[in-house]
């Protein structure tokens, strides 16, 4: 903290002392300290201020975890000759989505998560049906609890999770 006045620290001038000093010539270096002092806090002020006043990103999606719905219930199909989960969501925002993130993240029987796949939709008008595909390359064959949930690019979700068991 910088504190301008007499009698304060040993070693310390006051501005006016430090004028008269640098009329006469003498050495300005408690002033300088001052000087230094300032001019670090304020830098410091400078830095930290915008992080702290700074507004969060506003998000223009508006329709919550229920924009998007599963339709009927996923499943597993083959498609190029890998396993694929397909599931189908219906766009509920008056909007049309470019891009649609669905995740499918399959657990084991213990809970334990093993695997997270990433599929996508595009240009999903509103009011309309859209298939997701996520393949499930690498993923050995067997019985898993997988959960599905959708979010736009951000990361914003658009759906709620929804959690089936699937084997292939």
């Amino acid at each position: 903290m910088l504190i301008i006045g007499r009698g304060l620290e040993k070693g310390r001038t006051t501005m006016e002392e430090s004028s008269a000093s640098a009329k006469s010539g003498r050495n300005l270096q408690p002033s300088m300290n001052r000087l230094a002092a300032l001019s670090a806090s304020v830098s410091l002020a400078v830095l930290m201020v915008p992080s702290v006043i700074a507004p969060s990103e506003a998000s223009p999606f508006t329709g919550g975890t229920t924009g998007w719905t599963i339709i009927g219930q996923p499943s597993v199909v083959t498609l190029n000759g890998y396993p694929t989960a397909k599931v189908n969501y219906q766009n509920n925002i008056n909007v049309t989505i470019a891009l649609g993130v669905v995740y499918l993240v399959l657990h084991n029987g213990m809970g334990q998560t093993l695997y997270i796949k990433v599929g996508t939709t595009s240009n999903v008008p509103s009011s309309t049906n859209s298939t997701a595909f996520v393949v499930l390359y690498n993923v050995p064959s067997g019985t898993y609890s997988a959960t599905f949930f959708a979010t736009l690019p951000s990361g914003t979700a658009m759906s709620l999770p929804t959690s089936v068991s699937i084997t292939f």
